[in-house]
């Protein structure tokens, strides 16, 4: 169904996207020219959170969309699956139909993930370092924590290699965790002129896709409270 919106000088009616757009009060984002719309240049203003349809269910296209709207490029990875028993079809497909970014905020650097992936056994293989072969590394984050596949579940997690190894939850799964990046960047794309009631949009629109990522101790819930600090809204 085609989307109408408006933007300066008047409107414009995209055709057949993937995804939905959700108002929030206070966001003022841009998104230039998407590679799927066949129109000549133009800024898109006065459009805010994009929420995937049916309920929380995220589709490529949306995810794919999100990078483009960023300006950020995605990089297939083609993994054998025989190589990867611990990997669900559905990452498998992601990786191969989407891909994935090189680097994205908030720190992270995904330049492990490649079409040969490691467990984290095999590339920190210490006597003084526990077996941790169930976690494929696939980057790291901004403290050089590596950031990994646990194959038991498909989570996405990183190893906290100052703290006794402990396995800090990311997302319930590569794709999850790609959404949430993207939303993310968006909005650190006009932190400057973000409201608490922004923040909390923001929070919500991670949840909505991820219900574990904001619990208490993992990787998002600390981040959003980084940019509530950086921010200074408490």
């Amino acid at each position: 169904m085609p989307l109408r919106v408006s933007y300066d000088g008047g409107s414009k009616t995209l055709q057949a996207l993937d995804f939905e757009f959700r108002a929030v009060p206070g966001w003022k984002l841009v998104f230039v020219c998407l590679t799927s719309i066949r129109y000549p240049k133009f800024d898109i203003r006065n459009l805010h959170y994009m929420i995937p349809h049916q309920q929380g269910l995220l589709s490529f296209g949306t995810i794919r969309q999100l990078w483009q709207a960023l300006g950020v490029p995605l990089y297939p990875v083609q993994l054998n699956a025989d190589d990867y028993p611990g990997l669900d079809a559905q990452t498998l497909a992601f990786l191969d139909e989407v891909g994935y970014p090189e680097a994205a905020e908030p720190g992270l650097d995904f330049t492990d993930l490649s079409e040969k992936l490691f467990t984290h056994t095999q590339l920190y293989h210490r006597d003084d370092f526990p077996v941790l072969d169930q976690y494929l590394v696939i980057g790291a984050n901004a403290e050089g924590n590596p950031v990994c596949i646990d194959t038991t579940d498909g989570t996405i997690v990183f190893i906290d290699h100052d703290h006794g190894f402990e396995s800090v939850f990311i997302n319930t799964s590569l794709m999850q965790l790609s959404y949430c990046m993207a939303v993310y960047g968006i909005a650190r794309k006009d932190l400057a002129e973000l409201k608490p009631a922004d923040l909390a949009a923001l929070s919500s629109t991670l949840e909505q896709a991820d219900k574990a990522c904001l619990a208490v101790g993992n990787f998002w819930e600390m981040e959003i409270g980084n940019m509530d600090r950086e921010l200074n809204f408490s």
